[in-house]
């Protein structure tokens, strides 16, 4: 039955692999007509992430 485990969590982590696989082509396809909003929100996380890293965090 040991086996039989190991043999599932290996199903399982090739499915996840798998459904991540798809997402990500699905996500890359529609980039390829999205692509200028892409950047745009690329540019704003950016920003985002750098003025929060500028702000003085409370120790």
């Amino acid at each position: 039955m040991q086996n039989f485990k190991g043999i599932q969590g290996i199903l399982r982590i090739v499915a996840l692999i798998g459904l991540l696989l798809a997402v990500v082509t699905f996500f890359v396809q529609s980039l390829r007509q999205f692509l200028p909003v892409a950047i745009v929100l690329a540019g704003v996380a950016g920003i985002a992430g750098q003025l929060v890293n500028r702000t003085p965090r409370p120790h």
